[in-house]
């Protein structure tokens, strides 16, 4: 069932908000009892939603009516003149009027690329995107890149709606909607472009094709790098925990290594051959590490089998 409420979400502002409920049957499972209170009747659960935002409150009495006034005000992170500088700039909530919406007007459409920063994809694009950018600018495509982080900023007034990311919005000018694509891939979004401005020169198209076979060679060695800094973490683990394996926590580490790198690397602006050398370089310091962690571990552990079997000691050193 669906109702309609109006919430103040500003001074003299009211936002109509929607929302939905179920009615329990006998065989839905029991709801918990309120916490630490006997014989309590289940508190009600509410989940509150605005964009990609999500709150779960449960009502047991009094209506927390602050807490929902504020879970719906207007998000929008604030974005440092820097960022807002970069080859590809960001934009939030409260700017994008300006930066996306009246720029379309001078001539040269914007197309918003709408991120997460927990978006493996975004994450795989990110300078892919700067590289493009920048090519289109030294070679004067009518086309200007910006980037809008929906885990931080609610949509604006007249923005679609993006589900899933990345999604990519073209806005032509005031006077046109704007237009989600359905291409998210590398190349799917240069065959896009290209349809698009059919006259793009020669060297725009082979440098455009050349950027996005790179995408794969980033993504080879990003894997590379999470393989060898595990690796590395479990040489350093083995070795504090007396040569004893952990095998329940790879998967952790594995995940928990990918998340510390991905949001690492999604601070930086560099395009995507920056970014290759840079990985290439890490890639091989990491590497490094571990074999040299490797080759300590092996040691010790010789010597103190050397030290606990003599005669087993002495076999190993005599080859």
């Amino acid at each position: 069932m669906q109702h309609t409420v109006q919430v103040l979400a500003e001074e003299k502002e009211m936002q109509r908000v929607g929302y939905y409920f179920n009615v329990r049957k006998a065989e839905d499972p029991p709801l918990p009892n309120a916490e630490g209170k006997e014989d309590a009747e289940p508190p009600l659960q509410v989940v509150l939603y605005k964009g990609q935002r999500r709150k779960i409150i449960q009502l047991d009495g009094e209506l927390p009516l602050q807490m929902i006034k504020d879970f719906f005000q207007i998000q929008s992170e604030e974005i440092s003149d820097a960022v807002r500088a970069r080859k590809v700039p960001h934009v939030s909530s409260k700017t994008i009027q300006e930066d996306v919406v009246l720029a379309g007007s001078t001539g040269r459409p914007v197309l918003l690329q709408m991120y997460e920063d927990t978006c493996f994809l975004c994450f795989l694009m990110r300078p892919f995107i700067n590289s493009l950018a920048e090519m289109f600018q030294t070679y004067k495509v009518p086309i200007t890149f910006k980037r809008l982080n929906i885990e931080k900023n609610d949509f604006p007034d007249g923005c679609p709606v993006a589900r899933g990311t990345p999604t990519f919005v073209y806005f032509k000018n005031p006077d046109h909607r704007p237009q989600k694509l359905e291409e998210f891939k590398p190349k799917d979004l240069c065959e896009r472009i290209k349809s698009d401005f059919p006259r793009l020169p020669r060297p725009v198209i082979n440098e455009m094709d050349d950027l996005q076979e790179l995408v794969s060679k980033r993504f080879r060695l990003f894997t590379q790098l999470v393989m060898w800094t595990v690796e590395l973490q479990k040489l350093d683990d083995l070795s504090s925990r007396g040569f004893v394996a952990n095998p329940a926590a790879d998967d952790d580490d594995f995940n928990n290594t990918v998340s510390r790198l991905m949001v690492k690397d999604m601070q930086r602006a560099d395009g995507i051959r920056e970014n290759l050398e840079y990985l290439q370089t890490q890639v091989d310091e990491i590497e490094h590490d571990a074999c040299v962690a490797g080759a300590m571990m092996a040691e010790n552990l010789l010597k103190r089998e050397a030290a606990e079997f003599p005669g087993v000691g002495n076999f190993w050193s005599r080859l």
